[in-house]
């Protein structure tokens, strides 16, 4: 009999070792929990309390701590399920729960649903409830909230875009998880030109919303043709692919991307190597392949221009019709037609390097580009050689007039006349032996000094301007330095003295 009582305590110690061994483990649970939790170590704390909570289902308290865990993350909608657990456990009694509740749909933009949580606090007979500052403080954003998202809907619908930009700034402050005011602030930043805002509030909808693949092809197309080459263009693409591998739309994109960066890294290297003829043949293409600039202006027209409306898979789309067009604005473009305005500038090709500099002086900011103006008007400075060599088809238009002077330099289409050589290198800041290179990167300093906006003046600027054209230029550089040279050094010397063939009457050597 003895014996057969025995097994049976044992089995009963061993059962109360593993319980006392359970509930030291759980206890121990809890206290880290706690730790973590008032570290501001959430997600971690979140899975300490989930692992509580299955030992543990109807306790309250670890539902409450780890609500406030996913609050603090930002993932109100398992915050929610968890303040609502709390109230069917505690039959609506734990009051709190009702505030956290108000502050979440706050947060959210859901305005209606915070005031009737908010109301349901309100409502609980106690005196204390009514004049809680937390209560005055949510009615305040509410009401906020709810003027601010009239008023954007109106701006919008007036577009208004700089108001509708102050406004979804100021909901943005109270409702910060808000997916209408972040995708109406994304809208008003595209139709105002602030195309980095719109990506980083796109970007952030990515992390509100499920898995879309219109949202991340939005967010490539405005930051490929907007914005300056960046690797998150191809990084949103490859996220993309990776929750949906087959998606059509971001692999096309992927695939566009991939060829034309692949033609800009060449780009880089011709640029770098000063091989003209190479920029020119790889922008401008041959009869098989029309050339990276045909490229990106027909993936352009493709993926901007196609007319299309589409949306972010819910309520208010934002349509791509609206995009303004990429051609002017693009830093992409604005490389591509820069280095065909210097390419052609370089070997020459005055007539091509005049249409590409042209146009990149047309270009959104470019009005004072550097590389444009040199290129135009270098071509204007070479017709004006050929008139005075008789070699131009207007010469005789030019020869008729009766002030006209070959050896004028103020009749030149190009010619920027000034105050000479030497005071022309005095602006810049250099020597006159000077090579290219040095007046470029010292005309860029001294631009920064002279700008209007920058402390200086539209005269200095313009004397800067000046200065760097002519400068720049070898047969304008040239004429200035003998200029200077010759006429200001010996201002009592004939133009030509020194010169025997010069001095004698028929113009012989002697």
């Amino acid at each position: 009999m003895r014996l057969a009582v025995r097994p049976v305590v044992l089995l009963f110690q061993v059962l109360l070792s593993r319980a006392v061994s359970s509930e030291d483990d759980i206890g121990s649970k809890i206290a880290r929990g706690d730790h973590l939790l008032s570290t501001g170590q959430y997600q971690q704390a979140a899975e300490v309390y989930s692992s509580v909570i299955e030992y543990s289902p109807n306790q309250y308290i670890f539902y409450s701590k780890r609500a406030t865990a996913y609050f603090s993350l930002g993932q109100h909608a398992m915050a929610l399920n968890d303040f609502n657990r709390v109230l069917t456990l505690t039959a609506q009694s734990f009051t709190l729960a009702y505030i956290m509740k108000a502050q979440i749909h706050t947060k959210d933009g859901h305005f209606l649903k915070a005031r009737g949580s908010l109301q349901h606090f309100i409502d609980i007979p106690r005196a204390e409830s009514k004049h809680d500052i937390r209560v005055s403080q949510l009615l305040a954003d509410i009401s906020q909230g709810e003027i601010l998202a009239k008023n954007i809907a109106l701006q919008r619908e007036y577009q208004l875009w700089d108001a509708c930009l102050k406004s979804t700034e100021a909901a943005l402050k109270i409702s910060s998880h808000s997916i209408a005011f972040r995708e109406a602030r994304a809208e008003c930043s595209i139709a105002a030109g602030d195309f980095s805002g719109a990506v980083t509030d796109l970007i952030h909808l990515t992390q509100f919303l499920p898995p879309s693949s219109s949202l991340h092809t939005r967010i490539f197309q405005i930051g490929f043709f907007f914005l300056s080459p960046s690797s998150a263009d191809i990084y949103v693409l490859r996220q993309c692919l990776r929750f949906d591998p087959e998606s059509k739309s971001c692999l096309s994109l992927f695939r566009l991307a991939r060829d034309i960066n692949n033609g800009f890294t060449r780009l880089e290297k011709l640029l770098y190597d000063e091989d003209w003829n190479g920029v020119i043949e790889l922008l401008t293409g041959n009869e098989i392949y029309g050339g990276l600039m045909q490229e990106f202006d027909d993936a352009v027209d493709n993926h901007i221009h196609s007319g299309q409306t589409s949306s972010l898979d819910h309520d208010s789309p934002i349509a791509f019709s609206s995009l303004p067009s990429p051609r002017n604005i693009s830093p992409r473009r604005q490389l591509l037609v820069r280095s065909l305005c210097r390419a052609y500038t370089n070997t020459n090709s005055w007539k091509m390097a005049h249409q590409w500099c042209v146009t990149l002086l047309a270009m959104d900011g470019c009005a004072d580009d550097v590389d444009g103006l040199r290129g135009r008007d270098t071509r204007q400075q070479k017709e004006w050689d050929q008139i005075v060599g008789g070699r131009h088809p207007d010469y005789e238009v030019y020869s008729s007039r009766v002030d006209f002077d070959p050896y004028s330099t103020s009749q030149s289409p190009g010619w920027a006349p000034g105050q000479g050589a030497t005071s022309y290198h005095e602006i810049l800041g250099i020597d006159q032996n000077a090579d290219y290179a040095t007046i470029r990167k010292a005309f860029r300093n001294a631009a920064l000094k002279a700008h209007p906006d920058k402390g200086g003046s539209e005269s200095r600027m313009a004397a800067v301007n000046e200065a760097y054209e002519v400068l720049s230029q070898r047969n304008l550089r040239a004429r200035f330095d003998w200029d200077d040279t010759e006429h200001h050094e010996y201002p009592n010397m004939a133009p030509y003295d020194g010169f025997l063939y010069a001095q004698a009457r028929g113009g012989g050597v002697f």
